[in-house]
C-alpha cells in the first residue's frame, strides 16, 4: 500500500493544488458577478450617478450594475461604495465587507485638517480609490493611498435631460415660475444649510455667505433674479429678503427636475469654499448657462477663465459680482463662453464617461485576485 499522499511534498503539492482550485472558482465568479453600486435612500446626486452607471455600464462589456443600499451578505462580488457615508456608516464605524469582495471607493471631500483615521484601516480593504478631481487625487495621495490605487475620473452630465432649450421655452419656463421676461435671473442649486431641516444655520464650506454677499454687490449696479432649489435653504432665503432681493425657491421632487430650472438663467453661480464634485458645473454647461465660479472640485480641471466660464478666487464677492456685470453687459462675450461650455459638456456625456473610466475600471477589478 502506498503511502505517498502522506509524504510531506505530497501533502504540500495537494493544499497547493486546492488553493489554486478555490482561486479559480473565486475568478470565475467574480469574472461573471455583477457590480453592486452602494448608494443613498435620497433621490439626489450619488442615486443618480448608480443610475446613471447601471444605465450605462450594460453598454459595454462591464455588464450589469445593480444599485442597493447596503453591501451587507454581499459574496465575490465588485462593491463600489458610491460614497464614504454609506462605506462608513452611522459614527463613522464601518462594517468591513467580506473578503471575497473587490472593494471600490468613491471619495470626493476630503477636507484640509480632516484627520481620516479610517484610512489605514481601508487601505487593506479598499482595492481602488474613486475620487473626480485632481485636488483630492493629491489629497488622497497625503493619506498613504498609492497612486496606482488611485482612480481620477469625472462624473458625467446626461446630455439628453441637461441640453439648451428653444428660447420660446426659456419664456414659457419663466412665466411658469413667475419670473420677468427680462430679468438677468441668476441660479443657485443646492443644499447649503446645516441638517435637512429649515437651513436656516449656514453650512459656511457651501459659500452660503459669499452666495448672498455676491448677489447683493451685483445688485447694487444690475437688477437681478435669483432661483433657488434644494433643500434647507433658510440661511439665504432669509438674506435675500433682507438684501430686498427678488427669489423663487423650489424643493424639486427629484435630482432630473432641475433640468428645467436650468432654462430660466442668465447665469450659475457657485459660491463653495470646497467641493468634490459639483454637479452642477456639467449640468450649466450642458444647458448652455454661463458659469461663475470658484476654483473648487472638478473646476480647476474642466474649466479656462474667461474661456468656456468664470473662475474667481474664493470667497472674493466682489470679483464674482464683477464677472456677473460683465456678462449681464456684454452679450456677445456671454454668447462665446456659453458656445465654449456647450463643447466641454459635450466631453462628458454619460455613456463617454463609461467607457472611458468606469468600465474598465471595474473589469480591473474583477481581475484582481484574493
Amino acid at each position: 500500500m502506498s503511502h505517498s499522499l502522506f509524504y510531506p511534498h505530497s501533502l504540500s503539492a495537494l493544499l497547493r493544488g486546492k488553493a489554486r482550485a478555490v482561486l479559480d472558482a473565486t475568478k470565475n465568479r467574480l469574472s461573471s458577478a455583477p457590480i453592486i453600486y452602494v448608494g443613498e435612500d435620497a433621490d439626489w446626486i450619488i442615486r443618480n450617478v448608480g443610475s446613471a452607471l447601471s444605465t450605462h455600464c450594460l453598454e459595454t462589456t462591464c455588464g450589469r450594475v445593480q444599485c442597493r443600499l447596503t453591501a451587507r451578505g454581499t459574496r465575490h462580488k465588485v462593491l463600489h461604495f458610491g460614497t464614504l457615508n454609506v462605506f462608513l456608516g452611522k459614527g463613522g464605524v464601518f462594517r468591513e465587507p467580506h473578503r471575497s469582495n473587490r472593494v471600490m471607493l468613491s471619495w470626493y471631500h476630503l477636507f484640509p485638517g480632516d484627520s481620516c483615521s479610517w484610512v489605514s484601516r481601508a487601505l487593506n480593504i479598499v482595492d481602488l480609490w474613486h475620487t473626480s478631481s485632481q485636488l483630492q487625487a493629491l489629497r488622497m495621495r497625503s493619506f498613504g493611498i498609492p497612486a496606482d490605487k488611485i482612480l481620477l475620473a469625472p462624473l458625467g452630465v446626461d446630455l439628453q435631460i441637461f441640453h439648451p432649450w428653444p428660447q420660446g421655452e426659456r419664456d414659457r419656463v419663466r412665466t411658469s415660475l413667475g419670473i420677468p421676461l427680462d430679468a438677468f435671473v441668476v441660479g443657485s442649486f443646492q443644499k447649503d444649510g446645516d441638517g435637512w431641516g429649515a437651513g436656516d444655520s449656514p453650512k459656511l464650506i457651501k459659500g452660503p455667505d459669499i452666495l448672498v454677499e455676491t448677489l447683493a454687490a451685483f445688485s447694487t449696479h444690475h437688477p437681478v433674479h435669483v432661483l433657488l432649489t434644494g433643500p434647507s435653504r433658510g440661511y439665504v432665503r432669509h438674506r435675500l429678503r433682507d438684501a430686498g432681493i427678488p427669489f423663487r425657491h423650489d424643493y424639486l421632487p427629484t435630482h432630473d427636475s432641475v433640468a428645467r430650472y436650468y432654462q430660466a438663467l442668465d447665469c450659475y453661480l457657485v459660491s463653495s469654499r470646497e467641493e468634490g464634485l459639483p454637479m452642477a458645473v456639467l449640468e450649466a454647461l450642458a444647458c448652455g448657462i454661463p458659469l461663475v465660479t470658484s476654483p473648487v472640485g472638478i473646476v480647476p480641471d474642466i474649466i479656462q477663465h474667461s474661456v468656456n466660464g468664470f473662475i474667481y478666487p474664493i470667497g472674493d464677492s466682489m470679483k464674482a459680482a464683477q464677472h456677473l456685470l460683465d456678462l449681464a453687459h456684454d452679450p456677445m462675450s456671454a454668447r462665446r463662453v456659453i458656445d465654449a461650455g456647450l463643447a466641454t459638456a459635450g466631453q462628458y456625456g454619460w455613456k463617454d464617461v463609461v467607457e472611458r473610466y468606469f468600465a474598465p475600471a471595474y473589469r480591473r477589478l474583477r481581475e484582481i485576485s484574493n
